[in-house]
């Protein structure tokens, strides 16, 4: 019996289930949108046959991907979700986040792995009351609430040129839709940092260094959520090199309930892009093949 409760985060504890990439089942929340977004179009997207086909039930009852559910890819048997983007849609995501014309596609050219990836894109914004308004253009999966334990978000990136300052490439939610956790490039000599954007946040973590740029490269970003002596502690690993592994004693305690891999409230000032394969979610260290 399929469970269709999808599992909390994006990585997230062994004994959460799975919800099904129709959409958002009976009980969930979806995510509030960032400040000053736009969601668009925000519907769920309902095509999840080739998703359904290459799932299978373990015998803790949690959803797993198993075969060939991710033909292009490098999905470990433990993953919790994969997306090499090969069904050549968002069929396993919940919603696309479109704002101030940004856009998320799938494309044939770069690909990491496989056929196609996923195109996250970002034109210039016009100014509104002497300011670019942010433009937002990624995928969501919205998750059972993740409270404790360990999260891994895994995936592939390719930035054409390098991005705006203070861009964020991948974000997870909290379940209240307000609190988050961003990867995103510093002001700093354009290093991949983390914040919590949560009340009294604190001090940005800074990272040792940056994104390649026209080359793939892998990011490892892990949470330890709930642990009595490890409560937001983060580590940051690109291409297997740890560039940051800090506490980040402001991480939510509503749990977090969206992986989004994609700009999110960009700087809507310059135009921007990205290019995201191989995306897996688990509870234990995933690495870069």
């Amino acid at each position: 019996m399929r469970a269709h409760a999808f599992i909390a985060t994006v990585v997230l504890l062994a004994c959460n289930t799975l919800t099904g990439a129709s959409g958002l089942s009976v009980g969930d929340v979806p995510p509030a949108p960032d400040a000053g977004e736009d969601v668009s179009p925000g519907q769920p997207i309902t095509d999840a046959s080739a998703e359904e086909a290459a799932e299978e039930v373990d015998d803790l009852g949690h959803v797993v991907f198993v075969g060939d559910a991710d033909p292009g890819g490098t999905c470990p048997p433990f993953a919790l979700f994969c997306d090499s983007f090969e069904s050549s849609d968002f069929q396993k995501w919940t919603t696309l986040l479109h704002t101030n014309g940004g856009t998320a596609t799938v494309v044939t050219s770069p690909v990491r792995s496989g056929a196609e990836a996923m195109h996250a894109f970002a034109p210039m914004g016009m100014l509104v009351d002497g300011g670019y308004k942010s433009v937002g253009a990624a995928a969501r999966k919205t998750l059972a609430p993740f409270t404790t334990g360990l999260l891994v978000v895994r995936g592939y990136w390719y930035f054409p040129k390098a991005l705006g300052n203070e861009t964020t490439f991948i974000k997870i939610i909290a379940a209240n839709g307000v609190d988050d956790m961003n990867l995103k490039i510093s002001t700093n000599g354009g290093v991949i940092k983390e914040d919590s954007d949560v009340p009294g946040e604190g001090a940005e973590l800074d990272g040792t260094k940056a994104p390649p740029v026209a080359k793939w490269f892998c990011v490892e970003w892990q949470v330890t959520i709930g642990s009595p002596n490890q409560i937001g502690h983060q580590v940051v690993m690109l291409d297997g090199e740890v560039i940051l592994d800090k506490d980040d004693v402001n991480a939510t305690t509503m749990g977090y309930a969206t992986v989004m891999p994609g700009f999110a409230a960009s700087y809507g000032g310059i135009t921007q892009d990205m290019y995201i394969d191989d995306i897996a979610v688990a509870t234990q260290p995933i690495g870069c093949q």
